[in-house]
C-alpha cells in the first residue's frame, strides 16, 4: 500500500439547497395554478414552454386534444386571432 486519500463532502447544504428549491418550485407551481386565468408561456416561434391546469382543461374541452410542451400555440386559435398575431 503506497498512500491512502480520503475526500469527503459535507452534503447536508446540498440537501438543504436542494429542499429549499424544491419548496420554492412547488409554492410557484401552485401560484400558477390557483388564478382562475389560463396561463401559456410560449417561445418566439409560438411554441408552447409551459402552461397550467386550466390552459389544458380549455384545451381538452375545445379543441378535443391536449396541450403538450411544444404544442404550436397557433393550431388552438381560431384563425382571426392568428391574423392579429402575425400583423
Amino acid at each position: 500500500l503506497i498512500g491512502v486519500g480520503i475526500i469527503t463532502t459535507d452534503i447536508d447544504t446540498l440537501k438543504q439547497i436542494e429542499q429549499r428549491l424544491s419548496e420554492s418550485e412547488n409554492r410557484l407551481r401552485s401560484m400558477f395554478n390557483s388564478r382562475n386565468e389560463v396561463k401559456i408561456f410560449v417561445d418566439k416561434n409560438c411554441q408552447v414552454l409551459y402552461f397550467n391546469q386550466l390552459a389544458q382543461k380549455l384545451a381538452l374541452r375545445y379543441h378535443k386534444r391536449p396541450l403538450n410542451i411544444g404544442s404550436d400555440l397557433r393550431d388552438f386559435l381560431i384563425d382571426h386571432t392568428i391574423e392579429e398575431m402575425t400583423n
